[in-house]
């Protein structure tokens, strides 16, 4: 903690283009973040869940399968 009560978090080396992530959970709100260089900027970023490929092929399959099931139903209703 910084002199003025605040949380510091200090990174000694950052090179162009490199990405930190800080997450703080249950913790107190962030006010900004800064550098000797500027202040950094915001990114707003959204999680997303990665399934495995054999479940993506497995979804893909039964909706074809779904897929040509109705359309072999609405064949059949129609004849």
């Amino acid at each position: 903690m910084s002199a003025t009560n605040e949380w510091v978090v200090e990174i000694p080396y950052l090179g162009p283009k490199e990405v930190i992530t800080l997450q703080i959970l249950n913790g107190p709100n962030i006010s900004s973040v800064r550098s000797a260089e500027g202040p950094a900027k915001f990114v707003p970023v959204m999680y997303q869940r990665v399934f495995p490929k054999w479940f993506n092929f497995t979804a893909l399959g039964l909706m074809i399968w779904g897929v040509i099931s109705v359309v072999a139903l609405l064949v059949g209703w129609a004849v």
